[in-house]
């Protein structure tokens, strides 16, 4: 049984199936890497945010203001802090 298996490997070696390693290489990005990265921006995607339409960032940033008001008046953050977020809030209108 082994000349027979030695036959068979000679044959496969020789065999010329027109198929080089850079095929092969070519074949393993395609399928593998690319699809891989696709996937993983596919995953990416579901967790990044979302851009929020004008109106509601206007309302988002009146709402934090306001809430940032209330942690002012019941002495939980100092004027100072208030002053900076509220800067940094008007910014982004």
């Amino acid at each position: 049984m082994m000349p027979m298996t030695n036959r068979l490997q000679k044959t496969l070696d020789s065999a010329a199936f027109g198929y080089t390693e850079e095929d092969l290489e070519k074949d393993i990005k395609s399928k593998f890497v690319d699809s891989g990265k696709k996937a993983i921006s596919g995953i990416s995607g579901l967790f990044t945010k979302k851009q929020p339409h004008e109106t509601s960032r206007d309302n988002d940033v009146f709402e934090t203001l306001k809430r940032l008001s209330e942690l002012k008046d019941n002495g939980i953050i100092t004027e100072e802090e208030f002053s900076n977020k509220k800067a940094e809030l008007l910014t982004k209108l």
